[in-house]
C-alpha cells in the first residue's frame, strides 16, 4: 500500500500532467496541421518545435528558469501586471512539463493529419466549404484518434529522459514531479537527490 505521503505525489503529479495537457494541446493541434502542409519556413517552424527535445534537459530548464523567473522578461512582467508567479509553483511545473512534451504531442497529432486522404478536403473546397469549416469537420473528427494518442504521451511524460530536471527546474520543489521516479525507483534516487541538491 502507498502511504498517505506517496499518494499525495502521485495526485499532484497527474495535477501537473494534467494542466500540461490542457495548456499545450490547443496549441499541439494547430502546429501539428500546419506542419502537416507545405509552406515556406516549414523546416525552421519544424526545427524550433522539436528543440525542448533536442538541447540537453538542464540546459532547457535553465532557459524556461531564465525567461520565467521574477527576474526574467516574462516572468517578471506576468507578476508586474497580473500578479501571476510560474516558478517555484505547481503551475510552473505544469509548463515546464507542456513544454518539454509538446514536440512529442505535435509529432503525433502530425502524423494522424498527413494520413488523411487529401481528396476528402478536394472534395469540401468544391462544395464551398470555409478552411475553417474542412478543418472542424474534416481534420479534427479524423484526426481523433492521433490527439489521444498524443494526450496519453503527454499523460506518460516520465518517459521522457530527463523530464525530472525540467520539472524541477519549474516547479523548485521535489513533491511535486521529482519524488515520484525517486520513491518508485531507488535506482534514481541518488541522481534526483544530487541534482535537486544542487540546484538550490
Amino acid at each position: 500500500m502507498l502511504s498517505a505521503g506517496e499518494l499525495e505525489i502521485l495526485s499532484t503529479s497527474f495535477r501537473v500532467a494534467l494542466l500540461a495537457l490542457v495548456w499545450s494541446l490547443p496549441f499541439a493541434v494547430a502546429c501539428a496541421f500546419l506542419l502537416s502542409r507545405q509552406f515556406p519556413g516549414k523546416f525552421t517552424l519544424d526545427g524550433l518545435v522539436h528543440l525542448p527535445i533536442i538541447l540537453p534537459p538542464v540546459l532547457t530548464g535553465f532557459l524556461l528558469l531564465l525567461l520565467l523567473g521574477r527576474q526574467g522578461p516574462i516572468g517578471a512582467w506576468l507578476e508586474q501586471v497580473a500578479g501571476i508567479r510560474l516558478v517555484f509553483t505547481m503551475e510552473g511545473a505544469a509548463l515546464a512539463t507542456a513544454v518539454m512534451t509538446f514536440p512529442l504531442l505535435v509529432r503525433t497529432i502530425r502524423i494522424a493529419f498527413e494520413a488523411m486522404d487529401p481528396k476528402l478536403f478536394e472534395a469540401a473546397a468544391l462544395l464551398r466549404a470555409r478552411p475553417l469549416d474542412r478543418f472542424v469537420t474534416i481534420a479534427l473528427p479524423l484526426a481523433g484518434p492521433g490527439i489521444l494518442a498524443g494526450a496519453r504521451e503527454l499523460e506518460s511524460q516520465g518517459k521522457v529522459p530527463g523530464w525530472e530536471y525540467i520539472a524541477y527546474a519549474g516547479a523548485g520543489n521535489v513533491t511535486l514531479m521529482v519524488q515520484v521516479p525517486a520513491t518508485f525507483d531507488p535506482g534514481r534516487a541518488c541522481i534526483v537527490t544530487a541534482t535537486s541538491s544542487g540546484s538550490r
